[in-house]
């Protein structure tokens, strides 16, 4: 079974999307291309916060 899921856009996560749409994804082809690169955004980000010591 296909789990729904959603992660809220951040400046990151909206750089990620420009930059991906102007490389020619389309990431404006269906909503799960921008989960995707939402969600690989969301993980890079908290693994850099993870290396500069901001890890809960």
């Amino acid at each position: 079974m296909e789990r729904d899921f959603r992660v809220n856009d951040t400046p990151f996560t909206e750089w990620l999307v420009g930059q991906a749409r102007s490389a020619g994804w389309d990431v404006d082809g269906g909503q799960k291309a921008r989960d995707v690169l939402r969600l690989s955004a969301a993980l890079m980000l908290d693994e850099k916060l993870d290396t500069m010591g901001y890890d809960e």
